[in-house]
């Protein structure tokens, strides 16, 4: 579709979610949905199009239903749930893993490694070294991210969207402004808006050189270029997430296979759940877990 929309649209979205940039991630493994489309049919468009005519029903019925949905109290509560309906298990938190740990249990029990890639490489150094090399090279991004109360009478105009996409192309710190009291309902109050700056990329780690209060500054000033901001921060919360984001590049799929392939070799007992597999959003990482979860009651 040609450069302005590669780096102004597609790669805000796809590489923004990613925290990357598109020229170095695996449109399978980061996109599928456009490979798909891309594959199945002469052209993108025609496939995107046709995607879009066998589920526009469902999308048209929802009327004016929000885009996105969560939970009212925050994802957290989750965690709650979880931790009181395993309360005749023994569930020991804040307990550290070692490999030896894993190394006494893996053989007589089935085991789910639900962590980031290099903690599970580290687990796994003595049960599949093979496994745990090709884990440790699946590269990880940090980012940063800052969430500010502001008076409504301060901000101009206050947007009827979820948020705004910055093109990495301009060369600014910031990545995304999520609008959190226009795309979450109850967030919104009539003389508050709650936004929430994000910056940091695969290979930019400008924002983590910087300050809290300088990372504001910076982040408000570039958001300020697309809205007027005329007042100050009633509240501010900055949240640092370092290697929070695995790297699908290119050959992803094939190093996730033959991750695959060593454990059912060397630990057929033990399965992997997590971001750092077959999809980095919240949905895509509750199947990888019911995915861990049904391979390991069926072995």
């Amino acid at each position: 579709l040609g450069d302005e929309v590669t780096e102004r649209l597609i790669d805000p979205m796809v590489g923004g979610i990613n925290a990357s940039d598109i020229d170095r991630l695996s449109l399978r493994s980061a996109s599928p949905q456009l490979a798909s489309a891309a594959g199945s049919h002469r052209s993108i468009i025609e496939g995107l199009r046709a995607a879009r005519s066998r589920t526009g029903a469902t999308l048209g019925s929802a009327g004016n239903a929000p885009v996105f949905h969560g939970l009212a109290g925050g994802v957290a509560r989750i965690i709650d749930e979880l931790v009181a309906a395993l309360a005749d298990c023994d569930l020991q938190l804040g307990t550290p893993a070692a490999s030896s740990t894993l190394d006494a249990v893996f053989d007589s029990h089935r085991v789910i490694i639900a962590t980031p890639a290099p903690a599970a490489a580290q687990l796994l150094a003595n049960v599949s070294p093979r496994a745990s090399h090709l884990l440790r090279e699946i590269e990880y991004a940090s980012v940063a991210q800052v969430t500010i109360e502001l008076p409504t009478t301060g901000v101009d105009p206050v947007l009827d969207a979820s948020g705004i996409l910055f093109p990495r192309v301009d060369g600014m710190l910031i990545t995304a402004c999520t609008w959190f009291s226009t795309k979450w309902a109850h967030y919104a109050r009539p003389d508050t808006v709650l936004l929430r700056m994000t910056s940091g990329r695969f290979g930019d780690d400008r924002a983590l050189q910087l300050d809290d209060e300088t990372l504001l500054d910076v982040l408000l000033g570039e958001v300020g270029s697309v809205v007027d901001i005329s007042a100050a921060p009633r509240a501010v919360r900055v949240h640092r997430w370092i290697d929070a984001l695995p790297q699908y590049v290119p050959g992803h799929q094939a190093r996730i296979d033959q991750i695959v392939a060593a454990l059912a070799e060397d630990a057929p007992h033990l399965h992997l759940a997590g971001a750092a597999y077959q999809g980095i959003g919240i949905p895509a990482t509750i199947e990888s877990g019911r995915s861990a979860a049904r391979r390991a009651l069926a072995s």
